[in-house]
């Protein structure tokens, strides 16, 4: 177990989130630093929370406010501006943007 600091509202705490999906070490026993393998966590992830089918349905808004319980990073809705943990977040419309710019890469 590796504790990382980290200033969160003017405080220092620690963390011990790793990865490209910052996976918390409890989620993760016996998990490779692979890529593959942490993508496989936060797919299965997905599916486990609903956002998987919603994102399969174009709903990537849904999508995106189902899954700040995992990521404390995203929004839990539309006008959200502290998450469900209270600390900053990304917009909405910021993670929808990019998205479809990332998007028409794969078109």
């Amino acid at each position: 177990k590796k504790f990382i600091p980290v200033r969160l509202h003017g405080k220092v705490t620690c963390s011990s989130a790793f990865g490209r999906y910052q996976i918390m070490n409890f989620h993760a026993k016996n998990m490779s630093f692979e890529p593959e393998n942490q993508d496989q966590w936060a797919i299965k992830k997905l599916e486990k929370i609903g956002a998987l089918e919603k994102i399969k349905e174009g709903n990537i808004q849904e999508a995106i406010s189902s899954s700040c319980r995992v990521w404390s990073s995203l929004p839990c809705h539309k006008y959200d501006t502290k998450g469900y943990y209270n600390q900053p977040i990304k917009s909405m419309e910021d993670l929808l943007n990019k998205y479809e710019k990332r998007l028409l890469l794969y078109k």
